[in-house]
């Protein structure tokens, strides 16, 4: 995915191009083969044979990110504090209370959705309703991971103070984790609660690692 518009596709011996488009593309989910979602300035879904245009049923200009827990729950995010629910039929647009843009959403169930943006927004999905909370920083927030409704973790950058920001989530609150680092992280992940990683501009990795 990237400013091209252009994706391309792992069959497990070589990478082939799948869609070119107009406009950027900044994220890509999918919970099978055929069912497949990308987002961006446009907003396509693969069904396992060709991408075509996604039936959004709402108004949004740029989409920053997009994840589900199944083909009948699917989220995204963007620009303007946009956010939209798939249940396996129609989008819907779902109220946000923010108009800050969002640039990143994940979960761990249905019941459990984060979404993170510009000025440290940060909000939570319980299933039934969407809950701002407070982040500990207003820094702009690029991801969101975590391993569950106790443990998540969201990187960005502080824009003023030139430097990254990590925050983690406990299951009570968030709170904000020195990273000593001064390039911006765009993206964070981990295999399980042992130690996520973040990366970002100017070939920026860091690691958590837990004290013993």
């Amino acid at each position: 995915m990237g400013d091209g518009g252009a994706a391309v596709h792992w069959d497990g011996a070589k990478w082939s191009s799948t869609v070119n488009v107009t406009g950027a593309l900044y994220g890509i989910w999918g919970s099978a083969p055929n069912d497949v979602w990308s987002v961006g300035t446009a907003f396509r879904h693969w069904n396992g044979t060709a991408w075509s245009s996604a039936p959004a049923g709402f108004s949004y200009t740029t989409l920053r990110g997009v994840w589900g827990s199944g083909r009948t729950d699917v989220w995204v995010v963007g620009d303007g504090g946009i956010a939209a629910h798939w249940n396996g039929t129609a989008w819907t647009a779902v109220a946000t209370g923010t108009t800050k843009n969002l640039r990143a959403v994940w979960g761990s169930a249905a019941t459990n959705a984060w979404a993170v943006g510009d000025g440290g927004t940060v909000l939570r999905w319980t299933g039934s309703a969407g809950v701002v909370l407070p982040s500990g920083t207003t820094a702009d927030l690029h991801a969101v991971w975590g391993t569950g409704p106790d443990d998540a973790w969201a990187a960005g950058y502080h824009t003023s103070e030139h430097r990254a920001v990590v925050i983690h989530w406990n299951g009570f609150a968030w709170t904000v984790v020195p990273t000593r680092v001064a390039n911006a992280l765009h993206a964070v992940w981990g295999a399980d609660a042992s130690g996520p990683w973040a990366v970002g501009d100017g070939g920026t990795i860091v690691r958590w690692t837990p004290a013993p």
